[in-house]
Parts: structure tokens; C-alpha cells; sequence
């Protein structure tokens, strides 16, 4: 049972991983209407059924001869039916790999379920950064409406120029623009998941993401991952089935056995028996158990490779995710130290600075504003991709 406990592993990881989820109301619509996780779901089904369908007996065989008699010989008829039957130890290999099979067939769709689940997480983020940048473009347009209404005033009074009228309608057009862009990006990001969800349309009311917290101590963090990750099950398994084939291999160097029934009649004469046959491995099984040791090595060898592709891969990333919080918390209290928005509106409509001006102050704090929501979005991102690699979110 030990070696099946790896996808009950994985299994327990894909319940956490719904159950804790922020966008769990989300992520329950898509598992209701999706016709790509039902077809996935129907494959692995087939391949499950398939292998569960595989006979480890061979069929009978039935073998029938009529002879006929030359001059005074009479006619003669034989009829054999024999049955191949292999050594107990090889049943009981096959039918330990076989259940391999089904246990790696299960951990297959479970990864093909989470990747699907994981892209839909990753649209999720797409769509609170899209939100928090359709509330950032609409607050700059209606700062850039109420600028532009005033030049038009102004500039029917005659207390403005028609340049500096032509640049508050240039910052207004600018502002309109990038919340059409976002607007559309918006549309575009729920049309995926409109894709995902069957076609059928979703609700998304989030507005925020997900409390997520950097682990303090990679060290230990990674051994979990190496305990609950897809891709070390995945291969952890295929070495138990691979090690198995060995014992296969090995026990099938053991004779078969062919017993059978024999009838014959000759002349009238008719005679009944017992077929019994041996088949020795002489041949067809030469070097087999080399190559499936061969095998079991690649295998396991590939579990050590993965797994220092892994560590250095994720150990990148986790480096990544530091750097971008400590750059989200400076940007972030910058930010709000130095927001000067008020302050710079109160100057301008003052007279005390040119629209020039105070259309540059203000892009330096929307470019912060920006640099913001972009930083944070990496960080949400790369610790989303971060703990996809415990298989929880």
C-alpha cells in the first residue's frame, strides 16, 4: 500500500487547494460546465478502462485436423484444445503493474485537472489587475474631463491660448484611450474564461487579491513540494511500475506450461487424452531483464534530475518573489508618502503652476501608481506559479 500512497498524497493536495482557494466560487462553475475537463476526464477513463480490459490469460486454442486415408487406410480426424498457463508469480507481477497503471492513470488526469484549475487562476489575476486598472484610468480620466471642461471655458472666455487648450484635450483623449484599451483587455480576459467554463458566462466579483505570504524558509518549503509535487509523483511512480517490470521480467524465465485435451479417431478407433506441453524461455525473453533494469535506472535517474532542475528553478523564483516584496513594500510607501495629488490640483487651480506642469506632476504619480500595480501583480503571479509547485494555492 506504501507505494500507492504518493497519489492519495496528490489527491489530498487537490482538495486543500479548492478548499482554500480565494476564487473558490469561480473555481466551482468551471468544474461544473467545463467540456474540456469532462473530455479529459472521459480520455483517462478510456485509458483506465483499457488497461483494467487487458487479459493476462492467453486464449485457448482449438486445433482440428482431417486426414484422408490413401488405398486401404481409412480416413482419420484429430481435435486438440489446449490452454497456455504461465507460473502463479507472473499473474501476480502483471496484476501489481497493472495497478501501477491505474494509479499513474489517476495522477495523469489530476495533473491535467490542476493545470486547467491553475490557468484559471491565472486569469483570475489578470482580472483584479485589469480592475484596479479600469478604477486607476477611470479616476485619471474624470481629473482629465474636469481639466479639459475648464480650458473649454476658459478658452471661450479668452483667458486661455488654444495650445494650452489643445494639450488638456490631447491628456483627455490619452486618458480615454487607455481605459478603452483596458476595457477591452477586460472583455478579452472573460472571454477565456467564458471559454473555460463551457461557454457559458461567468461572474467575477473580486476586486483584491488573495492574502499570499512568502515562506520564511525555502529549505523546508521545498521538501514539502518534493512530498506533494505532480511531477515527483508522477515520476516516483513510473519507477515503481519500472521496478515491478524487473520482477516481471525475472519471473518470466520460468517455464509455461500447455495443458490441454486430445481426441483422435482412425479408422473408426477413437482415442481420448491429455495434451501437456512445456514452453521454455529460451529466446523470446533474452536480455529483457537487462533492458527492464535499464529502464528502472532511467527512471529513477529522472527523478534525481527533476528534482535538481526543480530546486534550482524554483529557488530562482522564490529569489524572484523576495526581490518583487521588497520592491511592492518601497514602491508602496513611496506612494503613499509622496502623494502630492491634492496638493498639485490646489496649485493649479490656483493659477500658481501651468497646465504644462502640472500635467507632468502627475504623470510621475500615475507612472508610480503604475509601477504599483504592475509589481504587485508580478508578485501575485510568481507566488501563484510558487506554491502551483505544492500543488495548493
Amino acid at each position: 500500500m506504501k507505494k500507492y500512497s504518493f497519489v492519495l498524497v496528490l489527491l489530498l493536495a487537490v482538495n486543500i487547494l479548492y478548499a482554500q482557494n480565494a476564487y473558490q466560487s469561480v473555481l466551482d462553475q468551471i468544474e461544473t460546465n467545463s467540456t474540456v475537463l469532462s473530455s479529459v476526464t472521459k480520455q483517462y477513463d478510456a485509458m483506465k478502462a483499457a488497461n483494467n480490459a487487458r487479459s493476462f490469460v492467453e486464449n485457448p486454442e482449438l486445433e482440428g485436423a482431417y486426414k484422408w486415408g490413401v488405398g486401404e487406410a481409412g480416413n482419420g480426424m484429430e481435435l486438440n484444445l489446449v490452454q497456455e498457463i504461465e507460473f502463479p508469480t507472473v499473474y501476480s507481477n502483471k496484476k501489481k503493474i497493472r495497478k501501477i497503471n491505474n494509479t499513474i492513470i489517476d495522477a495523469e488526469l489530476e495533473m491535467q485537472h490542476y493545470e486547467i484549475m491553475y490557468q484559471v487562476q491565472q486569469l483570475c489575476l489578470d482580472l483584479i489587475y485589469n480592475k484596479k486598472m479600469l478604477d486607476f484610468y477611470q479616476q485619471c480620466l474624470d481629473n482629465a474631463e474636469n481639466i479639459a471642461d475648464g480650458f473649454n471655458k476658459s478658452l471661450e472666455a479668452g483667458e486661455v491660448n488654444v495650445l494650452d487648450y489643445n494639450k488638456a484635450q490631447i491628456n483627455l483623449m490619452n486618458c480615454k484611450t487607455a481605459l478603452s484599451q483596458t476595457r477591452i483587455e477586460r472583455k478579452y480576459i472573460l472571454g477565456e474564461l467564458k471559454t473555460l467554463n463551457g461557454g457559458k458566462d461567468i461572474s467575477f466579483t473580486y476586486e483584491d487579491y488573495d492574502n499570499v505570504v512568502l515562506p520564511s524558509d525555502f529549505g523546508q518549503w521545498y521538501s514539502t513540494v518534493q512530498a506533494n509535487n505532480p511531477s515527483f509523483v508522477y515520476l516516483r511512480l513510473n519507477n515503481e511500475a519500472d521496478k515491478q517490470n524487473v520482477k516481471l521480467c525475472r519471473s518470466e524465465w520460468i517455464p509455461k506450461f500447455k495443458v490441454g485435451y486430445a481426441y483422435e479417431n482412425e479408422d473408426g478407433n477413437s482415442f481420448n487424452g491429455v495434451v501437456v506441453g512445456l514452453s521454455l524461455p529460451f529466446w523470446h525473453n533474452k536480455k529483457t531483464v537487462q533492458q527492464a533494469k535499464t529502464q528502472a535506472e532511467a527512471s529513477e535517474s529522472m527523478i534525481i534530475n527533476n528534482n535538481n532542475s526543480m530546486y534550482n528553478s524554483l529557488f530562482t523564483l522564490y529569489q524572484q518573489a523576495v526581490m518583487l516584496q521588497e520592491n511592492l513594500q518601497n514602491i508602496s510607501y513611496i506612494v503613499k508618502q509622496y502623494d502630492s495629488q491634492e496638493l498639485l490640483k490646489k496649485s493649479f487651480d490656483a493659477g500658481e503652476m501651468s497646465l504644462v506642469e502640472y500635467l507632468l506632476e502627475v504623470e510621475y504619480y500615475q507612472n508610480a501608481m503604475k509601477e504599483y500595480f504592475a509589481t504587485e501583480y508580478d508578485y501575485q503571479k510568481t507566488m501563484i506559479n510558487l506554491k502551483s509547485h505544492l500543488f495548493n494555492f
